[in-house]
């Protein structure tokens, strides 16, 4: 039987999709100057690369927003394509803020969360 190694952190785990999908991850340098505001946590560019913000520290919240960042990554586009999932980015630009939804009823939207977040 074939064993696989699988990350440690839910960060490490998203870090290695985001890679397998050709996807790049940044962390934004410790000089945010250029950093839009102190609620963006994450920059998605043309669906290719995404830029972590500043004092993300936390591995809950950056955890979060690597897989929400991915899913934008994902879907984005920069016109529109009549699909239901699409996010439209004429820039090629999508910004992802540090506030969170409150939590999920029981249902379909819940096991999605819990699948991404594994």
């Amino acid at each position: 039987m074939m064993m696989r190694f699988r990350p440690a952190s839910p960060v490490a785990r998203l870090s290695a999709t985001a890679s397998r999908l050709g996807i790049t991850v940044l962390d934004s340098p410790g000089d945010a100057g250029a950093w839009p505001d102190e609620n963006v946590a994450a920059i998605v560019s043309f669906g290719e690369h995404i830029v972590l913000g500043p004092d993300i520290g936390d591995h809950g919240l950056r955890a979060d927003v690597l897989a929400m960042a991915l899913i934008v990554a994902a879907v984005m586009g920069d016109c529109e394509t009549d699909h239901p999932c699409e996010i439209t980015a004429p820039a090629g630009y999508v910004l992802i803020s540090r506030t969170r939804v409150p939590p999920l009823s029981p249902g379909p939207s819940e096991l999605a969360t819990l699948l991404a977040r594994e």
